[in-house]
């Protein structure tokens, strides 16, 4: 028989490899199909399943590609391959090593994606960013020596021609040795988080095993290196068949692997069908363990979990990290997994009825009894206790924080007290304890670091509830919506919020009643009228009657106004089924005002004097603190007496019109604590470069200046950073009617500096467009055109307004311009009052409902508003959109805070801008019979102002999202998800109040 060096010539493994190939190709998907089911029954998709996806993708081109090489040659002696078929060879190798290794570089993403949604430390993610860096730069490295292995490049696919080529079997070495130390890195990675897990020995091994199944993965790998040492480029066909083939077998395994840890909930949900009843409650009799589900800081089962929407957390995450992911690997003792019809629950109850003894015992166990009355008395304190730190085998500490906030420590002590330091020791932490103490303790150093706290003896402990056995307590867990009372226990900076709000809530009231204000509570329970938001109805039992939960008291508190009421105000839970925002709620808390015999001006001097003196109070400098990366004022640190004289004031509050807002900042929510404001630039100076920007004949530029930070000499930074902001733009700013922005980059590396498309005036539009403080390297210009207004703006803001607000943030978050004053430091609360809104607006510009009349025009603020003045009355007759209100709006740093008006007292005027100017339905202005009644009944001129609490205490506490500011807030669905609210109504519900279901239930 032939032999070439020794082999058999005729030999082919082309069969034995495609078999190979597409064993691990089919069992790549069949475990990818299971992992997303599993993630489907249980926590839904995250950015590591779709990864893992996109990997499976690449995974079978890969495949595809080795079938390839296989049709033409691979597994055969070169010898016995034809001159066109190593060419398609060479070529499909060269395609084959640059798939390969994406789709490796893919899987080790996926993975560390993973980690990251199961282990929210700050060293793990910088750690697992570092390592995805690597990773990253080894695939483009190897892609580029792929690419580039030959000269001429063709080579590569016919190595007979002239050129040049690297050692090919070292950069097989060299590609291979940085994959395995990189899958070396990130086996390891999870081992230490484990080993620190607050669970038992048994369990951490657990875990470990299973995190640890993806070794396999560093064996195929190896064994692949093991391979390319048989290379001979005069026979590759032959000797890389084994290679290439491994290299399939790796990536393959690579997906399996990342699906292992994923696949255990599905495992006991399909064990959990052939368990009978009977011998679930004997594992319970045998283990002695009732049947319990344990969550790491949140609900393992929730497939939708809500996220806190834009927490400056930002705070808040819809992941479920350590605290909702671990729990599905660890292998709890008795049954963990719940069928999917209980996935809306985190308690799995026991089986077995508890006894009368059972519950006597833990009454018992768990009484109320010796509470002290006063903390401190004969020596007892009761609160949470935390986390235990032994110092040795005698002694043990933990803090104890008690009702008021107050933290002292306690120091258990067996030589003293053994039988209570043995109690101690076995209470988990966070649990709620009574303790006897003995006078404070003499902590030596050594054994204690020193500490500003309170160090006391315990003589005798007592729990006084129990905790879940494997919850986690640390800075960086992060619980979900559906465990709200853990956020709220654990994350110091809600509850500093919380007890900020109730704080600012006293110095508000206070400062009305000082004033002469009467606290009025009115009704929840009104009618539907056509304020302007959609409402919510309440069906009573008498059919086809129900109730609308109040927009706001308007109509009530007016009536008051008439009713001889001088000054009202309330706390009024508010209603509005509005789409959904971050500063937007279905159910708010407004500080709803009204004055009789006042105008705007009156409203405006009191509501700036009661929120001063109660920021004066504040006392910002001294109270706030920095909080889990949030700075919020904390109710204990408000310093007693009024601010010193040479204490800088921290606010600063300013009127401007609307239409000066809308030509100065392009919008009616200016941020005052952006630099700069926005100049209409000429025609005359910028005709030609009017004509690039827009298809309009007379249009109005208008421009911006934002300076940027010392770039470092990276002067390319800013232009770089413009380009992906335009492309980023949303589509109803990119595809706008006027023209899309131009923005223009300072760069004196460039004619004019970079603005020579301005044409020869140039010097002069880029100072009318800085406002005359000119220009520096890297600062930024933006020109947008718009159709010249012909009469009065009455949108809320324009294209070029949006796109300042838009840039800045974003050029803020990448450290391109100065940081905005940090809460509690000078100038950083900017006030504003707008006024002068136009009255009436167009229909269709948004989705509320309006008025629901037939005009093609609706009140811009409600249709209480009075105009401004006569003249604007006067408009009302012959052009209604052109007319002034006397509303106003308190705005601070860019957001509404709060709004009010004047209102008409006149109950003609009122009647005739509802039928002849709104032109409501008959019907509807009846709705209204009882605030007419009023009004005729001699009621005196006045106006009002509702305070938006829930957004003025997140501004002042440094979230931008009001959810972070409610104890129990809705989601932007509208939904509670800590009660599970809103709930499915059945038949026999509706049947009393006359109703009934239509269409789908």
């Amino acid at each position: 028989m032939a032999s070439l060096y020794g082999r058999d010539e005729n030999a082919d493994r082309s069969s034995e490899l495609s078999a190979t190939t597409t064993i691990v190709l089919v069992l790549s998907v069949v475990f990818v199909a299971l992992r997303f089911w599993a993630r489907y029954v249980r926590i839904g998709y995250g950015t590591d399943d779709w990864l893992t996806l996109v990997a499976l993708v690449f995974v079978f081109i890969t495949g595809g590609l080795n079938y390839g090489m296989i049709a033409h040659g691979l597994g055969k002696h070169a010898k016995r391959v034809s001159t066109e078929d190593q060419i398609i060879f060479f070529k499909l190798l060269l395609a084959f090593e640059n798939i390969y290794v994406t789709a490796v570089m893919l899987i080790k993403l996926a993975l560390l994606s993973m980690y990251l949604r199961i282990f929210p430390s700050r060293n793990f993610r910088l750690a697992s960013a570092l390592i995805a860096a690597v990773v990253i730069g080894w695939w483009i490295a190897i892609c580029a020596v792929c690419i580039f292995q030959c000269h001429p490049i063709k080579k590569a696919w016919m190595p007979w021609i002239d050129g040049t080529c690297i050692n090919l079997k070292a950069s097989f070495i060299g590609n291979a040795i940085p994959n395995i130390v990189t899958d070396i890195a990130i086996l390891c990675l999870p081992v230490g988080p484990i080993i620190k897990l607050q669970v038992n020995m048994a369990q951490k091994l657990s875990l470990l095993v299973i995190f640890l199944l993806g070794s396999f993965v560093l064996f195929a790998s190896i064994y692949r290196f093991t391979t390319i040492m048989q290379f001979d480029p005069v026979d590759t066909t032959w000797t890389l068949a084994t290679a290439c083939t491994w290299c399939v077998v790796e990536v393959a395994c690579g997906t399996i692997a990342l699906c292992l840890p994923t696949l255990r909930p599905l495992m006991l949900m399909i064990s959990s069908k052939f368990e009978s009843v009977t011998s679930r409650k004997d594992a319970v009799a045998r283990t002695g363990m009732q049947t319990e589900l344990v969550t790491i800081g949140g609900t393992v089962h929730m497939k939708n979990v809500g996220a806190p929407m834009a927490l400056p957390l930002s705070r808040c995450r819809a992941s479920l990290r350590l605290s909702t992911y671990t729990l599905s690997l660890i292998p709890l003792r008795a049954r963990q997994f719940l069928p999917r019809s209980f996935s809306q629950s985190s308690i799995a109850y026991s089986k077995t009825q508890p006894t009368k003894d059972d519950v006597l015992n833990l009454w018992d166990q768990y009484s109320n009894a010796g509470i002290p009355t006063t903390p401190g008395l004969n020596g007892q304190y009761a609160g949470f206790m935390n986390k235990r730190r032994n110092m040795s085998s005698k002694l043990s500490f933990a803090d104890l924080v008690l009702p008021s906030g107050e933290v002292i420590q306690l120091c258990a002590d067996s030589t003293k007290y053994p039988e209570a330091s043995a109690l101690f020791r076995s209470i988990r932490a966070t649990s709620p304890v009574v303790v006897s103490t003995e006078s404070e303790a003499n902590t030596s150093p050594d054994a204690e670091k020193q500490s500003s706290k309170r160090t006391f003896y315990v003589k005798d402990i007592r729990p006084l509830n129990d905790v879940q056995q494997n919850l986690i307590v640390t800075p960086d867990v992060i619980f979900p919506d559906t465990k709200r009372h853990y956020q709220l226990r654990h994350h110091p900076e809600l509850l500093a919020r919380l007890q900020f709000r109730s704080w600012l809530k006293g110095q508000l009231t206070a400062g009305l009643q000082d004033k002469g204000f009467t606290d009025i509570e009115t009704p929840t329970l009104f009618k539907s009228t056509p304020e302007g938001a959609r409402e919510f109805l309440v069906p009573t039992r008498r059919p086809g009657y129900a109730y609308a939960l109040t927009q706001s008291p308007q109509q009530y508190k007016q009536v008051l106004m008439a009713s001889g009421v001088s000054r009202y105000m309330q706390w009024a839970r508010c209603y509005r089924d509005e789409d959904a925002r971050t500063d937007r709620q279905p159910e708010f808390t407004q500080l709803d005002m009204e004055w009789a015999f006042a105008n705007a001006e009156v409203v405006r001097k009191d509501v700036t004097d009661i929120v001063l003196r109660s920021l004066e109070a504040l006392r910002p400098a001294h109270s706030y603190k920095t909080i889990r990366g949030s700075r919020v004022p904390v109710v204990s640190d408000i310093p007693e007496g009024s601010r010193p004289a040479d204490e800088p004031v921290q606010h600063k509050v300013t009127t401007l019109t609307f239409q000066d807002c809308i030509s100065m900042y392009g919008t009616d929510k200016p941020d005052l604590r952006l630099p700069g404001r926005i100049y209409a630039i000429p025609n005359e100076m910028c005709e030609q470069f009017a004509s690039m920007m827009t298809y309009l004949q007379d249009p109005l530029i208008e421009a911006f200046h934002i300076p940027v930070k010392d770039l470092d000499d990276d002067i390319p930074r800013p232009k770089r950073f413009t380009e992906q902001f335009i492309e980023s733009l949303p589509k109803h700013l990119r595809e706008n009617k006027d023209g899309m922005p131009v923005i223009l980059v300072c760069d004196s590396r460039q004619p004019r500096g970079g603005f020579s498309s301005l044409g020869v005036e140039c010097d002069e539009i880029v100072n009318i467009a800085t406002g005359g403080k000119g220009v520096l390297e890297g600062d930024i210009l933006v020109f947008q055109a718009r159709e010249k207004p012909k009469g009065q703006y009455y949108r809320a803001s324009t294209a070029i307004g949006e796109i300042r607000n838009e840039l800045y943030r974003k050029l803020l978050s990448n450290g391109l311009v100065e940081d905005l004053p940090a809460p509690g430091t000078p100038e950083s609360m900017q006030f504003v009052w707008v006024t002068d809104f136009p009255m009436f607006k167009p229909t269709g510009e948004d989705n509320d409902p309006g008025q629901e009349g037939s005009a093609g025009i609706a009140a811009a603020h409600h249709p209480f508003t009075a105009p401004k003045s006569k003249h604007d009355l006067e408009l009302l007759f012959t052009d209604p959109l052109q007319a002034k209100s006397a509303a106003y709006d308190l705005v601070l740093n860019g957001v509404e805070v709060g709004g009010g008006s004047e209102r008409i007292h006149i109950p003609t005027v009122q009647e005739f801008i509802m039928r002849d100017i709104l032109k409501m339905k008959d019907s509807r202005i009846e709705d209204f019979a009882h605030l007419f009644d009023a009004l005729r009944a001699g009621c005196p001129p006045h106006a009002g102002f509702a305070l938006g609490f829930d957004r003025l205490v997140a501004l002042l506490t440094d979230t931008t999202t009001v959810r972070d500011v409610m104890a129990f807030p809705k989601t932007m669905k509208g939904d509670d998800p800590f009660v599970k609210a809103p709930t499915r109504v059945t038949a026999e519900q509706l049947a009393p109040y006359g109703l009934q279901l239509r269409g789908k239930q």
